[in-house]
């Protein structure tokens, strides 16, 4: 049986000696009779029995848990309010302002935006995707006009609508960007 400083046990199993507090103090290090020195074999199988970091007493205790589970908890039955009463617009009115913190909640951290600012971004993205279309309607028309060979038209329209594509693609970071700058 070796016996080793607990500093000195730490440096064996490569941890630090406050590691070897916190072992000690989870009962998962065998230790000498006057509690200085450790039992360097039987703590390093103590360990290994111990690995998954769950104490055999904890583990046990969650097994007989699991075993006779206990029922679930009931919930609370709300009173029944009759429609028209003080009661139920008070319900109604409070349900309401919660909505509206949830609302506020959202807003300020990004999940929502404004409806005018929805419509202002939209429009700007509509009129990104026309000025587009416009171009590329005036810069190919005249190339495929003075071109005979089909094959050849079709490869111009290829990179112009890959153009067009980048263009709309890049357009729509840049809106969400707008929207979170309020």
């Amino acid at each position: 049986m070796t016996i080793e400083t607990k500093s000195q046990f730490a440096k064996r199993i490569q941890r630090a000696p406050s590691y070897i507090t916190e072992l000690i103090n989870h009962g998962r290090i065998v230790l000498t009779e006057d509690g200085k020195r450790v039992e360097v074999e039987a703590s390093i199988s103590k360990i290994e029995a111990t690995a998954s970091g769950a104490k055999p007493s904890v583990a046990a205790r969650h097994e007989a848990e699991r075993k006779g589970m206990k029922p679930a908890r009931k919930k609370r039955k709300v009173a029944e309010v009759e429609e028209g009463s003080r009661q139920y617009y008070e319900r109604t009115l409070q349900q309401v302002k919660n909505d509206h913190k949830a609302l506020e909640f959202d807003l300020v951290l990004g999940k929502r935006f404004l409806i005018a600012d929805v419509r202002r971004e939209a429009q700007a993205l509509g009129n990104t995707l026309r000025a587009s279309l416009e171009r590329l309607v005036d810069q190919t028309a005249p190339r495929l006009a003075v071109t005979k060979d089909a094959g050849l038209r079709h490869r111009i329209l290829e990179e112009e609508i890959k153009k067009l594509s980048r263009v709309i693609k890049a357009e729509f970071p840049r809106a969400m960007r707008r929207l979170r700058k309020g």
